[in-house]
C-alpha cells in the first residue's frame, strides 16, 4: 500500500516535471525515496515470512514454537529488522539522491554499487529463498504422499491451495523486478544506460503492485467476502425491496377476502 501510494507521487512529479519544468529537490524527497526503498524490501520480505509459514505447517506442523502466538508478534519485527539490514549500506553511503531527469528521488543509474545493492538486497535475495523454502515443500508433499493419512492429505490439500495463490503473489512480485535486473545486466553488457530505464521499471512495478493489491484482496476469504458484499448493495436494496411489495400485496388479498 505505502509502495503504490509513493509511486503514485513520483509519477505525478514526473508528470509535473516534464509539463511544467518543476522541480522537488528537497529532504522530503529523499526521505521518500528512502522510504520507497524500505516499503519494496519489506513486501519481498513479507512473501519470504508467508513461505515460512508454509513450511512450519506442511513440514514442521509438530514443532511448538511455531504455535505459540509470540513467534507470530516477532516475527513482523524479524522481517523489518532483516530489510533494514540489508539497506544500511545504501544509507551509509547516501544513494538516494535527487534525479533532474525523472524529478524523483532514488538511486542514481550512474551509481553502479547503490544500483547493485539495490537489485541484490530488494530482489534477488527474497526471490532465492522463497523459491528455496517452495521447492523444499513440492518435494515434500511429493515424497510423502503415499504414507499420509487422508486427514493429512486434506490439509496438505488446502495447503497446497494457499501455495499456488501465493506463487501467484510471487510470480507478480518477480515481474515487478524483472525490468531493473534486465536494465541492470544491460548496462553491465553495453555499459550505457537506456534513457527509459527508470520509466519502463516504475510502471512495470505500479501495474504489479496495483495486480499484486487485488490478488490479495480475492485471495484472502475475509477481505473477498467485504468487497463482494460491497459491490452489491443495489442488488440487496431491490430484492428486500421486492419482498416487502409482495408481502404488502398478500396481505391486502387476505383482507380483501
Amino acid at each position: 500500500m505505502i509502495s503504490t501510494i509513493l509511486l503514485t507521487i513520483f509519477h505525478t512529479q514526473t508528470i509535473i516535471g516534464d509539463l511544467y519544468g518543476s522541480h522537488f529537490q528537497s529532504k522530503r524527497c529523499i526521505f521518500l525515496g528512502n522510504l520507497l526503498i524500505v516499503a519494496s524490501s519489506n513486501i519481498y520480505m513479507a512473501s519470504v515470512s508467508k513461505a515460512l509459514y508454509r513450511l512450519s505447517r506442511v513440514i514442521h506442523q509438530q514443532c511448538r514454537c511455531f504455535q505459540r502466538t509470540r513467534f507470530y508478534i516477532i516475527t513482523p519485527l524479524v522481517q523489518i529488522s532483516l530489510s533494514l539490514l540489508l539497506l544500511c549500506p545504501l544509507f551509509l553511503w547516501e544513494a538516494v539522491v535527487y534525479l533532474p531527469r525523472e524529478h524523483y528521488c532514488f538511486v542514481s543509474q550512474t551509481n553502479f554499487r547503490g544500483i547493485l545493492w539495490a537489485v541484490f538486497s530488494i530482489y534477488i535475495v527474497p526471490i532465492i529463498c522463497i523459491l528455496t523454502i517452495y521447492v523444499r515443500i513440492t518435494m515434500y508433499i511429493n515424497k510423502e504422499r503415499k504414507t499420509q493419512t487422508k486427514i493429512i492429505r486434506r490439509r496438505q490439500s488446502r495447503d497446497v491451495v494457499v501455495i499456488q495463490r501465493i506463487l501467484i503473489t510471487v510470480g507478480l512480485l518477480t515481474l515487478a523486478g524483472a525490468p531493473a535486473a534486465f536494465f541492470l545486466i544491460r548496462l553491465l553488457i553495453t555499459g550505457n544506460i537506456h534513457p527509459l530505464t527508470s520509466r519502463v521499471t516504475w510502471l512495470i512495478a505500479g501495474v504489479c503492485l496495483t495486480g499484486l493489491s487485488v490478488t490479495l484482496t480475492f485471495s484472502i476469504p475475509q477481505l473477498k467476502s467485504i468487497v463482494l458484499k460491497n459491490s452489491t448493495p443495489s442488488q440487496t436494496i431491490s430484492m428486500s425491496t421486492e419482498t416487502t411489495t409482495n408481502g404488502i400485496q398478500m396481505r391486502l388479498s387476505t383482507n380483501k377476502k
